[in-house]
């Protein structure tokens, strides 16, 4: 939990304490046992907001025993399971406080804080629409339905409830980062960078608005500025994994950069990891060599993008009675080709909401014998889960052709072109190579016209790069002009959505 939820959580503590201390009266034994219960409540409160999670539900589950219908009392019991993630009773038991006081707003709120850890999107949706229902102007509950929204694609209601957070108070930095995500996930980049850029003036020492406007600007090829970014996020916080996974997949972008200098900061990601999670050592796995292979995939990118375009082709050619395959989505992204891949596997974990040390704890427990990245340092991987080495063997494939700096992975699974024989030093995994080529394009379903090239009809040579231009250096954009100057009448087509916003290589290219 962040320090801005902390806060939240704080303030409910407390405002559940007065609302306690409103209640009506009895006669006099009932008066003083309400007194004594009130008093057992603000102390628990104060145990609660200073971190004394036990000692403050031992005095909760005393104010139960004495009366079981006490809806502060269950809430906070609650919120202080949701605080130690144990969400399903959070569920059970705030759900039991809305029964007893269905106007109990905050009650809502952490209703669709416990929903939303388990994955249960919807029905977060559904409680924090009943906690804004209830009182209009409450920005955590908007900011957080922003949160859901954005997870289930829902983009533009993200959208509109993080501008009504900023509404209602502008200096709500949450929402301002939040709001630049999505921005970045439209396209509209631009935006973003002025979302994050906001966040940061509003609180400097904000990691994950600087992680995020990193990202933003390697999106518009402003590399350097992205490495400050990363940067100066690990000066603050130097155990942020997303932000040292994503300055290692910046390097990739930085044309003088040496293999072997790329290899040293993967390998100093893993050193990060390392102080933060510690490997699995006992594996109970069937070594049965007659019984099927259980293999786990591990993306984020399980939806129309081009690691399951390779992925789509594969996945119905496996012989289920060799190879019985696990999904673990780590986006909530889903869509048509989602459900392609779905007809494909004998298990689809959606694994999004849980922690890293859950997502292990799952691996395990499906009894993974090879588990397979496919993102390496790429958006939504989940790389700390493999140096906790939760299968026997682990191997990347298919999302990043670089080194992931891990140990705990044992193979990098590629071909002689891809990692050619003499490149082995530059990894840390073993490259385990496959004959001819790696991967293989699956063809769209889509009926797409072919058309004669403008060669046949202008005599233009067209030459085209569809790729990230944060990806195209100075010393391609020469190579590229070398080559145009020596076919005469030829042009040069670009797509990437950055070219349309204003800060990015529009000026540089030209």
């Amino acid at each position: 939990m962040n320090r801005a939820e902390k806060r939240r959580q704080e303030k409910l503590a407390k405002k559940a304490a007065k609302s306690a201390q409103r209640q009506g009266t009895g006669d006099a034994s009932q008066w003083q046992q309400k007194i004594g219960v009130q008093q057992d409540l603000e102390a628990a409160v104060q145990l609660h907001v200073s971190g004394q999670l036990a000692a403050a539900q031992g005095i909760y589950q005393r104010i139960l025993d004495i009366d079981p219908d006490h809806a502060e009392a269950l809430q906070l019991l609650g919120v202080a399971a949701h605080q130690e993630g144990r969400n399903d009773v959070a569920v059970e038991l705030i759900s039991r406080a809305i029964t007893l006081k269905p106007g109990y707003v905050d009650a809502h709120y952490n209703l669709g804080n416990a929903f939303r850890e388990l994955g249960r999107l919807e029905e977060a949706v559904m409680s924090y629409q009943n906690a804004v229902a209830l009182k209009p102007d409450y920005g955590e509950v908007h900011n957080n339905l922003g949160f859901v929204f954005h997870n289930l694609w829902r983009l533009d209601e993200a959208i509109a409830s993080y501008e009504k957070v900023i509404a209602l108070a502008p200096e709500f930095t949450e929402a301002h980062n939040n709001l630049g995500n999505v921005f970045r996930d439209i396209g509209q980049l631009d935006n973003a960078v002025s979302s994050y850029s906001r966040a940061l003036e509003l609180q400097p020492d904000f990691v994950e608005a600087y992680n995020n406007l990193g990202n933003v600007l390697l999106d518009i090829s402003r590399i350097d500025e992205a490495l400050g970014c990363y940067r100066k996020a690990l000066d603050i916080r130097p155990d942020y994994l997303e932000a040292h996974s994503n300055l290692v997949f910046a390097n990739n972008y930085i044309a003088d950069r040496t293999p072997m200098e790329l290899l040293a900061e993967a390998v100093r990601y893993e050193s990060c990891v390392s102080t933060v999670a510690s490997s699995i050592n006992f594996h109970p796995n069937d070594r049965n060599a007659e019984r099927r292979i259980r293999v786990g995939l591990v993306s984020g990118d399980l939806h129309d993008h081009p690691v399951s375009q390779f992925l789509a082709g594969i996945l119905p050619r496996i012989d289920p009675q060799k190879l019985e395959i696990v999904a673990y989505a780590t986006s909530t992204r889903s869509d048509g080709m989602t459900v392609r891949l779905k007809e494909h596997v004998a298990a689809w974990r959606d694994v999004a909401w849980m922690t890293d040390d859950m997502l292990a704890a799952t691996v395990q427990d499906d009894g993974i014998d090879v588990l397979v990245d496919l993102s390496g340092h790429t958006q939504h991987n989940r790389l700390s889960v493999f140096h906790r080495k939760p299968a026997p063997v682990q191997a990347t494939w298919l999302g990043y052709s670089a080194t992931t700096g891990l140990r705990a992975i044992d193979y990098i699974i590629c071909d002689q072109w891809i990692i050619p024989p003499q490149n082995d030093a530059h990894f840390v995994e073993k490259p385990w190579r496959m004959n001819d080529a790696y991967l293989c394009f699956t063809p769209p379903d889509a009926s797409i016209e072919v058309c004669d090239p403008p060669a046949i009809t202008t005599g233009a040579i067209t030459f085209g790069c569809f790729n990230n231009m944060a990806k195209v250096s100075d010393a391609a954009i020469a190579c590229w002009c070398e080559i145009l100057h020596n076919v005469p009448n030829s042009r040069l087509f670009l797509k990437d959505r950055s070219l349309d916003e204003t800060n990015t290589l529009n000026e540089t290219i030209s």
